[in-house]
């Protein structure tokens, strides 16, 4: 798992504090639905990489967190209003077992069924759907469908990014130490 969190932090602009808030929001939601009840790490996979990729198109860490925890909630126990306009645009967030297909299923089924849509239809759709918080998050999601979420999730599975960059701050230290013991050397004080 550190992997994977040095991964996503290193693949957003975000803050360490940020990204954190983010994690901590979308977390449980993520790790509470079925489809990973045997994986609970890819749950966390799946919720750095969210953060890194919404952080990429200018949201904050604690925002993606927050708009992707409630957007999921409001899908998965729709509302009547709701309920009709997923059937009206043929979307399920679940599959025949009941269980939520992903994210970046649901992101390639909203923009498909929202490829025609004009700007002011999509965005009451999003809201009907997913909440007015939730909305501009989605928005974003629906432009590219799940292929750069699945991009950014790929990005999360490279093993050895903490161990590197604690090597690589080691290195940093050490270097800085020799070159101060060289300019001491050079000035003639002994160490």
């Amino acid at each position: 798992m550190a992997d994977t969190f040095t991964a996503g932090l290193n693949n957003s602009s975000t803050s360490l504090a940020d990204f954190t808030k983010g994690v901590n929001t979308l977390g449980p939601v993520m790790n509470n639905l079925a489809m990973y009840a045997e994986d609970p790490e890819q749950a966390f996979t799946d919720t750095a990489a969210a953060i890194a990729y919404f952080n990429s198109m200018g949201l904050s860490g604690a925002e993606t967190g927050t708009s992707l925890a409630r957007g999921i909630e409001n899908i998965l126990t729709p509302g009547t209003d709701a309920a009709i306009k997923l059937e009206e645009l043929g979307i399920s967030a679940v599959d025949m077992e009941g269980n939520f297909i992903g994210l970046p299923a649901l992101f390639d089924a909203l923009n498909t069924s929202m490829a025609d849509m004009d700007d002011t239809a999509r965005q009451n759709a999003l809201s009907t759907l997913f909440g007015a918080e939730a909305a501009d998050v989605m928005n974003l999601a629906i432009k590219e469908g799940g292929d750069g979420l699945r991009e950014y999730n790929g990005l999360m599975e490279s093993q050895g990014q903490a161990a590197e960059q604690a090597a690589l701050r080691q290195q940093n230290f050490s270097s800085a130490v020799e070159q101060l013991s060289g300019a001491i050397t050079s000035l003639g004080i002994g160490m």
